[in-house]
């Protein structure tokens, strides 16, 4: 079994969310069975803030479509097997490419400004069992960092798709939104400006 090991930015809910987007693309990219770590630590420069360590799981909180392993509670041998990690800076300074992967203009129009180091994972680690994902910045916007073959590409949007609240929570939503009514929502960040 191969296994992706990756390490959760603890943060806000909607950066855990684009940080468990970008595992579950990355689980389907690399074709390893997804195993999140660190979810519990609320990170903010840095810092574990006091009160957050023991929150909720966010992986209790989606239906989540790829093989999920708990290491904790695994009976496999992980000390014995092969291991590799692969931690930038900040994730979402790479781009993800496959076999097909062939420099051209597409691919400097794809770029952009963006200042993005072309990596192909398969390649680089694809014979390690485990492949810790141990990035601190494990969150960014899945769709511009892949760059491959069509139907992978598809693969991994499908599965991105399919993460989605559990039944519980959406049942929950469903009541607060009905008794709330309508109303204007504005989510105003710092970093936004």
């Amino acid at each position: 079994m191969r296994i992706l090991k990756y390490r959760m930015y603890g943060a806000g809910l909607s950066n855990q969310r684009m940080s468990l987007d970008m595992g579950v693309a990355l689980s389907v990219y690399t074709q390893r069975a997804f195993t999140p770590y660190e979810f519990k630590s609320m990170e903010h420069s840095g810092r574990a803030l006091r009160g957050q360590i023991d929150r909720y799981n966010i992986s209790d909180l989606f239906e989540i479509p790829v093989p999920v392993l708990d290491e904790a509670a695994s009976s496999i041998p992980w000390s014995g097997l092969s291991h590799a990690e692969f931690a930038p800076e900040r994730l979402g300074s790479h781009v993800f490419v496959d076999d097909t992967f062939q420099h051209d203009h597409r691919v400097d129009e794809f770029r952009g400004r963006r200042d993005l180091t072309v990596t192909d994972l398969n390649v680089l680690h694809g014979g390690e069992c485990i492949l810790d994902l141990a990035s601190r910045r494990n969150f960014c916007n899945v769709t511009p960092l892949f760059y491959l073959k069509e139907e992978a590409r598809s693969s991994i949007m499908n599965a991105v798709r399919r993460v989605i609240p559990k039944a519980l929570y959406r049942q929950v939503a469903l009541k607060i939104a009905e008794r709330i009514g309508v109303f204007n929502a504005y989510m105003c960040g710092r970093v936004i400006f």
